[in-house]
């Protein structure tokens, strides 16, 4: 008889609209350092809105954007 294999169900915060036009956002990546570092920051799709800093997981820029003052 077979094992069958345990899977996590993973829930991932959702970032809120844009609060400047109100469109969708989306995850924005790049890479600094010598050690080639992925960082992140929630970026608005129409017009680009996103926060001055990078983070370094998707979920702190998600808790950043949706945190923002």
């Amino acid at each position: 008889m077979k094992k069958l294999k345990q899977t996590k169900k993973i829930t991932i915060a959702t970032a809120l609209p844009c609060p400047f036009c109100g469109s969708e956002t989306e995850i924005e990546t790049t890479t600094f350092g010598d050690n080639m570092t992925d960082y992140f920051r929630v970026k608005c799709k129409q017009k680009g809105h996103s926060l001055d800093w990078w983070v370094e997981s998707i979920d702190e820029a998600i808790s950043v954007w949706n945190e923002r003052q």
